[in-house]
């Protein structure tokens, strides 16, 4: 093989694997319709507070059928909430291309969306992000969640809901993420959702310290949840002791329940 050869099939090869990575990538734009990028997030994790004068300035975003991302309208995962879900993965669809999403906005209604991106307009979330989450998706077979829709695919997390029989303003509890004092939200939760695979534990109380300041007190806070609730729907006025309007922490944690 010559070198011009070699070296074009390199340059292609190198110009593959940036496409591909990039596609991985959870992006937020500045503009509808993914224009102008402000910047993009590869990792898995939490962010408290969008740095580089980024906050409050995002009005569409592009997930990964791999990804999930919950954002919210003030630092520290507080405030107004808006989760976003690749409808590939729920659906059996392309796969790792997306088509269109499902949206869940805190008033309790979900939104389709089919583009390849999504404006936050349709959420009423343009130019609100603060801090967000980003967190695995599954595909086809996983035995996960997919919503409150109940498939067994898609974004693991639970909703608390406002009413009875998940009616009213929801709340998303992504998966290993504990939430040890849902601000916002505290002592609102009148019923559950809980996605296939995983449990639900909450806390009517919040920690006593945090872990920072006190271990002890924290870890056995933590090893004493009020309620785990298997998979399924949950009206919390009718447990003995009711947690009606009582939940003050949650956190999901995958596999089988106690």
């Amino acid at each position: 093989m010559d070198s011009k050869r070699f070296y074009s099939k390199t340059i292609l090869f190198f110009a593959a694997v940036l496409i591909s990575s990039a596609s991985q990538a959870v992006s937020f734009y500045k503009d509808k319709h993914n224009a102008n990028l402000l910047f993009s997030d590869f990792q898995v994790g939490k962010v408290a507070e969008v740095a580089g004068g980024y906050n409050d300035r995002v009005s569409s975003v592009y997930v990964p059928a791999d990804k999930c991302l919950i954002m919210y309208e003030h630092g520290n995962f507080e405030g107004r909430s808006l989760m976003v879900e690749p409808l590939s993965v729920t659906t059996g669809g392309p796969y790792p291309e997306v088509t269109s999403y499902n949206m869940y906005q805190g008033d309790g209604l979900k939104y389709i969306a089919f583009a390849s991106q999504m404006d936050l307009a349709l959420g009423y979330f343009n130019d609100k992000m603060t801090s967000y989450i980003i967190f695995e998706a599954y595909p086809l077979g996983f035995p996960g969640s997919g919503g409150p829709t109940g498939q067994s695919k898609g974004c693991d997390v639970a909703f608390l809901y406002k009413n009875i029989n998940r009616g009213g303003g929801l709340y998303p509890v992504p998966v290993d993420h504990i939430q040890a004092e849902i601000k916002k939200f505290n002592d609102v939760a009148s019923s559950v959702w809980v996605p296939q695979g995983t449990c639900l534990k909450v806390w009517k109380d919040k920690p006593p310290a945090s872990q920072q300041e006190n271990p002890t007190a924290y870890y056995n806070w933590y090893a004493a949840p009020d309620r785990v609730f298997s998979p399924g729907t949950h009206n919390l006025h009718t447990l003995n002791p009711s947690l009606n309007d009582r939940v003050t922490g949650a956190e999901l944690v995958p596999g089988n329940c106690p």
